[in-house]
């Protein structure tokens, strides 16, 4: 796999599933926070669907996680490679002067000329379009140079488990946003092979304490969530956010604990 394969494309994986994700939970926490406020539902079944998605949301976080990046193989990723002048246009241009050859009508209305004319201009200008494309591709190389030397220098400081290159690492790919967005904050210290995460969560803000349900004449009832359900889902949630930080951290830095 070249180098583009790895960082750019995992860190791009990784964004794109982190979005949706924080799309799903910031819509989520929307609508949990307008449910606080309605004592009646136009849409009962509809509220008590996104109810029931509220619910599942905040006790399966750890489903999802990001894949798992290789630190030695984006290490030993070869340099790209420069890219070299070509003369596809002039060669082209040129094929099609020197097979050009009058027909049939060409001849009747005197057109010949003219059209030696056009493929000699296309001739003299294909050079010009061969050194542009060269150099819009001497400019995107050295993009990915300078990016090929970032993570070939990140790959060596995460595998001689530099906590700095750890912090980068996090703060760029920033896989804890949909955490964040329910109501949970966090703090984490690296050391060279473990990480302490501090997680801080509201229950308050992020546990629901009333239970919606639709009856048999599809109205919705709201009730008062029993104390110890309450507490079943604030430890589902907990621990949901713990294994999905854990997963996150493992799939991005290659620690111990």
């Amino acid at each position: 796999m070249g180098w583009k394969g790895n960082v750019r494309s995992v860190v791009a994986y990784a964004r794109k599933i982190e979005r949706e994700e924080h799309r799903r939970a910031s819509l989520a926490a929307k609508q949990y926070k307008a449910m606080l406020k309605q004592e009646e539902f136009e849409n009962g079944q509809r509220a008590v669907q996104e109810y029931n998605d509220y619910i599942e949301l905040i006790s399966s976080t750890h489903k999802d996680s990001s894949e798992t990046l290789n630190w030695q193989n984006i290490m030993n990723d070869p340099a790209p490679e420069k890219p070299v002048l070509k003369d596809e246009h002039r060669s082209s241009a040129t094929k099609k002067l020197d097979s050009y050859k009058p027909s049939f009508f060409d001849k009747l209305f005197g057109s010949s000329k003219s059209k030696i004319k056009k493929l000699e201009a296309l001739v003299a200008a294909a050079p010009a379009l061969d050194k542009k494309i060269y150099e819009k591709e001497v400019e995107q190389h050295n993009l990915d140079y300078l990016a090929w030397q970032e993570n070939t220098a990140l790959a060596k400081g995460v595998l001689a488990a530099d906590v700095e290159a750890y912090k980068k690492v996090i703060e760029e790919l920033a896989p804890f946003e949909d955490v964040k967005e329910l109501g949970s904050g966090l703090n984490i210290a690296f050391q060279k092979k473990y990480a302490i995460v501090t997680l801080a969560a509201n229950g308050i803000t992020v546990i629901p304490d009333f239970i919606l349900s639709q009856t048999a004449s599809g109205k919705v009832s709201k009730k008062k969530m029993p104390v110890q359900k309450y507490y079943e889902l604030y430890q589902d949630y907990i621990c949901s956010c713990a294994l999905r930080i854990a997963r996150e951290i493992f799939s991005f830095l290659p620690l111990e604990l």
